[in-house]
């Protein structure tokens, strides 16, 4: 990308801008009740993910060592991915 097509996506990114919630027609917003019952469902698996990231430590330093463990990682990298999509 050139200098000029740097200068207007950059130009193009600093002035959009988010609306508000409540600015956004009701069709396009998700409805969390078709996959959570109630806060306290969504609350549980939110801290389920934190815990499942946090155990991407267990492969920090050792994917190097073998496609088995580096197959581990990339198959635990799909289930937590599932969730947090």
């Amino acid at each position: 990308m050139n200098a000029a097509h740097n200068k207007l996506f950059n130009h193009t990114i600093a002035t959009a801008s988010i609306p508000a919630r409540e600015e956004i027609n009701e069709k396009y917003k998700w409805n969390l009740s078709d996959i959570y019952k109630n806060d306290e469902e969504w609350e549980s698996d939110f801290v389920r993910v934190e815990e499942q990231i946090a155990g991407f430590k267990s492969f920090e330093g050792k994917l190097h060592e073998s496609a088995d463990i580096l197959e581990k990682c990339f198959s635990y990298n799909d289930a937590v991915g599932i969730k947090i999509e």
